[in-house]
């Protein structure tokens, strides 16, 4: 029985058994009831198909029970979605009584329970904080600071107010200043200071004890353990997050939070598996936010491009009379400063793919060490954006083109084996550098007959390999040579977490397939490893300096509906007409980067994959035509993605405006450089804002004799469409498709 029955008022109040959480006030109590699991006042009467578990937590259910009469007043009846043939039928009873409590101040208990652990149950974060709907928010404690995070009780809302508007660096400085000389706050091992004993001591359990000591610390408590796949996990709210999609396909949790609100954008329908990432969404994507009282950490988590989607393309445009006109700029500058921050650094992470031999519950790195030939290795890069997750999110949302996804869709285990961070301006360069030592040691690693672990990178990334200095491409060979790995296996490996999808049982190519590569014999005595070693790096060295100088280019490409330009196909008379035109006209539009294609058009990796692309893609039915309206030849590599994030971050401020034309122009790509962006000089970052909020297109249709704004040798900024009417680069672009 629920209640808060005892002497005085500092007995919590608890739920039925099994459960026996525990609460701070009846109100808390109440909400928990309402879903709690153990809810004996929800009886289901019949069972007919799978489905059906997910339209409720699921609870024991005798056999006796028979079907109920026809609802009356007191009984709601709930009808299974279309894919069941037989309807199920609920019945809600009266819940137990709850025993007599202390009263409840204000609808809000700020009574402290001390000496008891706090059990995390199915719709609890583990930050304290509410994600239900409003009508569960009675009998909160909100933050004093008014940051708008209500807490179960008031003892939480005054922890949290501690740190609350203070950047991390300084609530990282506050906890030491506070906590350093208290060992119960201090890691035994590292010294790392920590403003709660329970993070102290979940962070020492990584830190201090191995996997399997771990694992057997909490072998027999079951919060640990996926009730489903029995995965363990270190972090309860871990688990209970992995639990919530474990083993169900995405259509299968469309039905099991159907009715949830935590889990489904009331703005735009999207829907997502953790309510935590929709609170995240809705703060990046659905919230009005005024430039001039924005904090340091919105700056830092709000995209300054996608924030508030209803606005885009309803801002009015900024003029120079307008009294906060030069202090909305710089604001606007230190916004885009402050959240480029998170992109300026890059990692390089690898990943496994784990062979039919594995089986759930064995540890990811004794079975690696123990099972090579079952086990496949993967490198690759990651910005900063992805600190908190594990690979590159590309391999999640196309699964077929990945090795790493194809080895999901197989039903294989993919597990994340940590990364390397670098950070500063080279920071993008020296990740590549390393990620091409990783992907050649594996090509050089598989020659050799004795190798039993393989490599699932196919491309050598020769260009980036060239970054390095000789003397440690030498040293990778030699390492590949002897059968040593550059890149010792981390102690710990955690599964990594893929949208649920259906295993593909049509995938031909298996990831563990017969390595299609000769092999020779790995040399044994230390002169014969010396001759093996300066053999291949003089044919490796031969191959970089074979590699022609690439020609980087910036190019820009508009996209046209057929049906509007009226039979026209040929570049220069497409231009003419749009410039002639006094018709309203949207058009999309591309910057883009890379090696120049052999024709002098765009990049040619727009055609390795047609149909991801994101040009092809929109050629793909026929009914758009792409015209390469500008291409500018750069000094280097940098130069180019320079102008790149230049023309990308301008478009996408001026998309944000209210069209003052008859051509609206809307970016097709909307990712910006920017690493690439925070190189550009300040004045040019000035340029780039203000004429984005002043409405100035990225493409000029004025007299081919103005001046632009920006010129940087053949770069001219904007693009006047008229001067381009006798380029040569003028060319409709190649769909692939026809």
């Amino acid at each position: 029985m629920a209640g808060g029955e005892g002497k005085g008022s500092l007995r919590p109040y608890r739920c039925w058994a099994p459960c026996k959480s525990t609460f701070a006030s009846a109100a808390a109590l109440g909400v928990h009831q309402i879903k709690c699991r153990h809810n004996p006042a929800l009886r289901r009467t019949n069972i007919s198909t799978p489905l059906t578990r997910f339209l409720r937590p699921s609870v024991p259910v005798p056999q006796n029970l028979t079907p109920l009469p026809s609802p009356t007043a007191g009984n709601r009846v709930v009808t299974a979605c279309a894919t069941s043939t037989t309807p199920i039928t609920y019945q809600i009873l009266s819940p137990p009584p709850t025993p007599p409590s202390p009263e409840v101040n204000d609808g809000a208990d700020n009574t402290r329970i001390t000496g008891l652990k706090r059990k995390l149950n199915d719709d609890d974060d583990g930050t304290g904080l509410s994600d239900s709907s409003n009508h569960h928010l009675e009998g909160r404690s909100y933050c004093p600071k008014k940051c708008g995070k209500h807490f179960v009780d008031k003892c939480g809302a005054t922890r949290h107010a501690l740190y609350c508007g203070i950047t991390p660096e300084e609530k990282k400085d506050a906890v030491i200043k506070k906590f350093a000389g208290d060992p119960r706050h201090v890691c035994s091992k590292c010294g790392e200071v920590f403003a709660s004993t329970s993070m102290k001591s979940s962070h020492e359990d990584i830190c201090i004890l191995t996997a399997e000591e771990v694992k057997l610390k909490y072998k027999d408590d079951e919060s640990h353990f996926c009730q489903t796949c029995g995965d363990f996990f270190v972090q309860v709210i871990n688990r209970t997050t992995h639990q919530k999609s474990c083993g169900a396909t995405i259509d299968q949790l469309h039905i099991k939070f159907k009715d949830d609100p935590r889990h489904w954008c009331t703005d735009c329908g999207e829907f997502f598996i953790h309510y935590q990432n929709l609170r995240s969404h809705v703060e990046r994507y659905h919230s009005v936010l005024d430039i001039l009282t924005m904090t340091a950490n919105q700056m830092k988590r709000v995209h300054p491009l996608n924030h508030n989607k209803t606005a885009i393309g309803n801002e009015d445009c900024l003029d120079p009379s307008f009294p906060n006109y030069s202090e909305i700029i710089e604001k606007k500058l230190q916004w885009v400063e402050l959240f480029s921050q998170r992109e300026v650094a890059s990692y390089v992470y690898r990943a496994f793919v784990l062979g039919p031999l594995f089986r759930r519950g064995t540890d990811y790195r004794e079975f690696i060490l123990q099972h090579p030939e079952q086990t496949a290795r993967y490198s690759g890069m990651k910005s900063e954006d992805g600190r908190f997750s594990d690979i590159n999110n590309w391999h999640k949302q196309s699964p077929p083109l990945s090795a790493l996804g194809r080895g999901h869709m197989e039903g294989l285990e993919v597990v994340f084996g940590g990364d390397t961070l670098f950070e500063g301006p080279d920071a993008g360069k020296d990740a590549r550098a390393l990620e091409a030592l990783e992907i050649n040691f594996g090509y050089y690693y598989q020659q050799y007959s004795e190798t039993k672990m393989r490599f699932l990178n196919t491309r050598r990334e020769l260009s980036n390999l060239a970054f390095n200095p000789p003397t440690k491409i030498k040293d990778m060979i030699e390492h590949a040579v002897r059968g040593d790995d550059i890149v010792p296996l981390e102690a710990s490996l955690t599964k990594v977490e893929f949208s649920p999808v259906l295993c593909d049982n049509n995938v031909v190519t298996s990831t563990f397939s017969p390595l299609n590569i000769s092999t020779r014999p790995r040399p044994t005595t230390e002169a014969d490893i010396m001759t093996e070693v300066d053999t291949l790096f003089g044919q490796l060295m031969a191959e970089l300096r074979l590699l022609s100088p690439s020609s980087f280019n910036v190019y820009s490409v508009l996209l046209f509906k057929k049906a509007d330009l009226g039979g026209v196909s040929r570049p220069r008379e497409i231009l003419e007409k749009l410039l002639g035109s006094e018709e309203q006209t949207q058009l999309e539009a591309y910057h883009g980067k890379g090696v120049e294609a052999s024709d002098g058009g765009i990049n040619r990796a727009h055609y390795v994959n047609p149909d991801f692309d994101t040009i092809l893609k929109e050629l793909k039915s026929g009914e758009k035509i792409a015209l390469q309206v500008a291409r500018t030849r750069c000094t280097s590599r940098e130069d180019a993605e320079e102008k790149e994030a230049f023309l990308q971050y301008e478009t996408g401020v001026v998309n944000r405006k209210k069209p003052h034309g008859i051509v609206r122009i809307v970016p097709l790509n909307i990712r910006t450089e920017w690493a690439a962006w925070r190189r550009l000089p300040d004045h040019v970052k000035r340029i780039a804002q203000e004429s984005g909020e002043r409405g100035i297109m990225p493409f000029s249709f004025g007299s081919a004799t103005e001046d632009p704004l920006w010129k940087d040798g053949d770069f001219e900024f904007p693009i006047n469409l008229r001067r381009q009417l006798s380029k040569p680069e003028l060319k409709v672009v190649d769909s692939h498709f026809r």
